[in-house]
């Protein structure tokens, strides 16, 4: 743990940019930054106990954390030493990376993906801003008609299109028919997904949504 704070002590940018970037990947790793964060603010004003500091402060610790420094600044230098010659090239490996981290947050996400088998039945607010109009988007979906009622209008055009889908599957999707030739809107994560008609909104886009009733 030493080693870990001598070298935020010696790379103040780079560390809070490695804290930075990974916690814009994944949010859930701002807990792990906090809790270290936290950790070397107690072990400055002396508040742990001497029990705490011997399992990071021997020297079988500190001599992989050392290897770890030395593998580091040989990475580091080498990638310094490629942006200068070829920047394209050196940005491979962050690529890679960032790549590999976008994937490995998308698989978690399906892991911990709400499942919506034990709920009968859901309201949900998807309202909000969509450009400069504020929209109003509730949804009623029923597992035994299997039928998804939605209610939306905007600020500035009050008339209420209400429309009815076919709930096609229920698990931790909620898929809906598709009923414009669009695509199949979806809930995930209580999110809505759909994709727009070109009207207000083109493409595919996602809508967080506040859970009214769920039962």
């Amino acid at each position: 743990m030493k080693q870990i704070f001598d070298f935020y002590q010696k790379k103040k940018t780079l560390s809070w940019l490695i804290i930075v970037i990974t916690s814009i990947i994944e949010p859930t790793l701002l807990i792990i930054w906090i809790s270290l964060i936290t950790y070397a603010f107690v072990k400055k004003v002396d508040l742990f106990s001497s029990k705490i500091d011997k399992k990071f402060n021997n020297k079988e610790w500190d001599k992989k954390m050392k290897n770890m420094n030395k593998d580091w600044d040989v990475k580091l230098k080498k990638l310094e030493k490629d942006w200068k010659k070829d920047p394209k090239k050196a940005l491979l490996p962050i690529v890679g990376i960032l790549v590999g981290v976008y994937f490995i947050f998308n698989f978690g996400k399906d892991l911990t993906a709400k499942n919506y088998s034990k709920f009968s039945y859901l309201e949900y607010d998807c309202g909000g801003k969509i450009g400069n109009m504020q929209s109003y988007n509730y949804w009623y979906l029923d597992k035994k008609e299997m039928i998804a009622t939605s209610e939306t209008w905007v600020d500035q055009f009050p008339k209420k299109t209400i429309q009815n889908r076919k709930i096609l599957s229920w698990g931790k999707k909620i898929v809906m028919e598709d009923i414009s030739n669009n695509g199949e809107p979806y809930f995930k994560n209580n999110e809505l997904n759909m994709k727009g008609d070109g009207k207000l909104v083109s493409g595919w886009y996602s809508l967080p949504c506040k859970v009214l009733e769920q039962n």
